[in-house]
C-alpha cells in the first residue's frame, strides 16, 4: 500500500511576492513625489519663469486632494485587497507623466501634477499599498514594511542621479517622459497578476506560519504565554477615540511638514547657499539612499525594541540635522546633512506603519490609515508650498528651519505619551458577536 504524500509548502512564503510587488510600486510611484520634484524645481522653473511658489503649491493642492479619497480607498483595500487599486493606479500615473512630458501652461501643470499626486497617494505609495503589505506580516512587519518603505527613498536616489543626466542631455520634459515609460512597461502586470488581499485567502498564515504547528504550539502552551503572535481588530470609531490615535496623528503630521518640505527645497537652499547644483543633486541622491537604509534598518530594530522609542531616536537625529543645515556653508556640510536628517526622518514612514498596525491590529488597518491620512495630508501638502511661502517673503528659508525644530520637539513628547491603548471590553463583545 502507498502512503499518502505530505503536501509540500512553498519555499517561499508568498507574502515576500506581496513585498516585491509593493516595493516597485512605490519605487516607481515617487516619481510623483517631493524628491525627483526637488530635484527638477529650478531646471522648471527657470525654462518656464513660474515661480517656486507656484510650481510647489500643485504639490499641495494635491495632498489635500488626495487625503479626501484616503477613507475611501482604506476601506475599498480592507474590503477587496489591493490588486484593482494599484493596477488602475500605475495605468493612470503613467498617463500622467505622459501629460507632464508635453504640458505647456501652469493650469495643465496644476491639473496633471494634481492627478498623479491623487492616483499615487490612493494606491502605489498610499493605502492600499500599506495594507497589502501588513495584512501578510505580523512577526516579520518591521523587515517587510522595512524593505517595501525604503523602495521610496531608493527611487528617489535613483531618480535623483537620472533626473540630473536626462536634464543635462535631453532636458527636464525628457524626465517625465521616463517615469511614464517606466511606470506602464514595469508596473501592471505585476499589480494585475501577483497582488492578493490577505494570507487567509490562498489558505495560508502571516508570516508563512504553519497551521497545523500553530495549533501544536498552542496546545503545548497551556498555563503559558502562546508564542503566536494575536492581533485584535479595532473598528475606526473605537481606535479614534484613542489618545494614542490623536498624539500620533499630529505627530506624524509635523514630521511629514518638515520632510516634505526638506526634500523639495534642499537642493535650491544648498545652491542659494553658494553650493554647486551637481554637489546638492548629489546629496539629494545620498540622502535618499541613506533614508532607504534607515527605512530597512529601524523597521528591524522596530521587532525587537518599542517602536516609540525608535521614533524619539530618530527624531533626535533630525534636530541635529536641521542644526547641520542651518550652519552649512560647504559640501561637507551636504553630507552630514544627509546622514543624519537623512537616515533618521524618511523612516517615519516604516515606523509610522509599524505602530499603527501594532496598535490597532491588521484587519481593519486600511479604513483606521484612511481616517488619519487627512490629518498626515496636512504636513505633506503645506509644508513645500508654505516653505516656499516663507521663501519669497524673507529670502532666506531660516524661518522655516527654525520652525521644522519646534516641530521635532513638539513630536518628540507626542509620541512618547502615545502609549498603546487597550480595545474596550465593549467593542471586543461587538466584533465576537458580529
Amino acid at each position: 500500500m502507498s502512503m499518502p504524500q505530505a503536501v509540500r509548502k512553498p519555499k517561499v512564503f508568498y507574502g515576500w511576492f506581496i513585498v516585491g510587488v509593493v516595493f516597485l510600486s512605490q519605487l516607481l510611484g515617487n516619481g510623483i513625489m517631493n524628491i525627483p520634484l526637488g530635484a527638477i524645481l529650478k531646471p522648471m522653473t527657470d525654462d518656464t519663469g513660474w515661480t517656486r511658489t507656484q510650481v510647489t503649491l500643485a504639490g499641495t493642492f494635491g495632498s489635500i486632494s488626495s487625503s479626501f479619497l484616503a477613507p475611501i480607498t482604506g476601506h475599498l483595500a480592507d474590503l477587496y485587497g489591493p490588486r484593482l487599486l494599484m493596477t488602475t493606479g500605475s495605468i493612470l500615473l503613467g498617463g500622467v507623466f505622459v501629460g507632464l512630458a508635453s504640458m505647456q501652461y501652469l493650469w495643465q501643470f496644476y491639473a496633471l501634477y494634481i492627478a498623479g499626486r491623487m492616483t499615487t497617494g490612493n494606491s502605489l505609495q498610499g493605502i492600499p499599498s500599506n495594507v497589502a503589505v501588513v495584512n501578510w506580516f505580523v512577526r516579520m512587519r518591521g523587515r517587510a514594511v522595512g524593505i517595501t518603505t525604503s523602495a521610496t527613498y531608493i527611487g528617489g536616489a535613483t531618480q535623483a542621479f537620472l533626473v540630473r543626466y536626462l536634464t543635462s542631455r535631453y532636458g527636464w520634459r525628457s524626465v517625465w517622459l521616463t517615469f511614464g515609460l517606466l511606470t506602464w512597461g514595469i508596473l501592471i502586470l505585476p499589480c494585475l497578476l501577483l497582488l492578493r488581499r490577505r494570507p487567509e485567502d490562498m489558505g495560508l498564515r502571516p508570516d508563512g506560519d504553519d497551521p497545523d504547528k500553530m495549533a501544536k504550539t498552542q496546545e503545548g502552551a497551556a498555563g503559558k504565554r502562546s508564542q503566536v503572535v494575536q492581533e485584535e481588530r479595532w473598528p475606526v470609531r473605537a481606535a479614534i477615540r484613542t489618545r494614542a490615535f490623536w498624539y500620533l496623528s499630529v505627530a506624524f503630521g509635523l514630521m511629514q511638514f518638515a520632510l516634505a518640505s526638506t526634500l523639495v527645497h534642499q537642493v535650491a537652499y544648498f545652491t542659494d547657499k553658494g553650493i554647486p547644483y551637481e554637489t546638492a543633486v548629489v546629496g539629494l541622491g545620498i540622502f535618499s539612499l541613506l533614508g532607504a537604509l534607515g527605512q530597512f534598518t529601524w523597521g528591524i530594530i522596530a521587532e525587537r525594541v518599542e517602536v516609540r522609542y525608535c521614533i524619539v531616536f530618530n527624531l533626535l537625529l533630525g534636530l541635529l540635522g536641521l542644526w547641520v543645515l542651518l550652519t552649512a556653508s560647504d559640501k561637507n556640510s551636504v553630507m552630514l546633512f544627509t546622514m543624519t536628517f537623512g537616515f533618521g526622518i524618511p523612516s517615519m514612514l516604516t515606523l509610522s506603519s509599524i505602530i499603527y498596525a501594532n496598535y490597532f491590529g491588521r484587519l481593519s488597518i486600511g479604513s483606521i490609515r484612511g481616517a488619519i491620512a487627512p490629518f498626515q495630508s496636512v504636513g505633506v501638502a503645506s509644508g513645500p508650498f508654505l516653505t516656499a511661502v516663507v521663501f519669497d517673503a524673507f529670502h532666506s528659508y531660516v524661518p522655516a528651519f527654525n520652525a521644522f525644530g519646534l516641530f521635532f520637539v513638539i513630536s518628540i513628547v507626542l509620541v512618547l505619551l502615545s502609549k498603546k491603548p487597550q480595545l474596550p471590553e465593549a467593542y471586543k463583545q461587538r466584533l465576537t458577536a458580529s
